[in-house]
């Protein structure tokens, strides 16, 4: 379906082109020249395939109530409690630092480039949410700021 709907979006384009040149364009909305997105029968969301759901990973795209919030993997709900000294097992929804700067998602590299990710830091809790973690054994729970001048911040 998907495939189906990037080729009438080709279409359309195509065809709209050909009526510019022509001089014979309408102000005219068509089922199949605007707007047509549809997903495949096996997602729960735009970008997001159901094998993605509970795969060990939090898919940004997945991270939403259609999806369950990618099942256990984003770990929506969990508390803002902690065993482990240094917080390394984290997993609530804390997404700020100290200063209260906003926590940038593990899953972008922008404003702050970074290698902390689900694949290099599997049993990190890492992936697409901005919550605060402790992937690599420092002191306590921190991010990457959406701050560009400021690169990483423990959290409360």
């Amino acid at each position: 379906m998907l495939i189906r709907a990037l080729l009438l979006c080709a279409i359309s384009a195509a065809r709209g082109s050909e009526e510019a040149a022509s001089g014979d364009v309408t102000n005219d909305w068509d089922t199949y020249s605007y707007a047509y997105y549809d997903y495949a029968e096996d997602t729960c969301a735009f970008h997001c395939p159901t094998s993605y759901l509970g795969d060990g990973e939090c898919d940004a795209d997945c991270n939403n109530p259609a999806c369950e919030w990618d099942k256990s993997d984003c770990f929506h709900g969990y508390g803002d409690c902690y065993t482990q000294a240094d917080g390394s097992d984290y997993r609530g929804a804390i997404n700020q630092t100290e200063d209260g700067l906003a926590c940038q998602a593990w899953s972008d590299q922008m404003p702050q480039r970074h290698d902390r990710i689900h694949l290099n830091y599997p049993h990190g809790g890492l992936g697409g949410h901005n919550s605060c973690r402790n992937p690599d054994g420092e002191a306590r729970p921190w991010c990457y700021t959406t701050d560009p001048d400021t690169r990483w911040a423990y959290c409360a």
